[in-house]
């Protein structure tokens, strides 16, 4: 399995821990398209993505209305930088 594959299962088994199992969630998807993603699952969804990869998101991550795709650009980004 590659390193992109790898991450991809990590970022997938967050998103179905935090807002559940049954759903199909693509990378337009947010608060506004998945039922169950609201403020606070959005936040533990933030914590978990941070402690999963081990990495501090910016704080608009949590500010702003992000995309299951955006989510994943940004820890890409960080993790990227570390």
């Amino acid at each position: 399995m590659s390193v992109a594959q790898d991450f991809d299962r990590i970022f997938d088994e967050v998103l179905e821990d935090i807002l559940g199992w049954d759903l199909a969630i693509g990378d337009d998807d947010g608060s506004g398209t998945v039922e169950g993603w609201d403020s606070l699952s959005h936040v533990r969804l933030i914590h978990a993505l941070e402690t999963r990869f081990a990495i501090r998101l910016p704080d608009a991550a949590l500010l702003d209305e992000p995309t299951a795709g955006s989510l994943k650009r940004l820890v890409r980004e960080q993790l990227a930088a570390s």
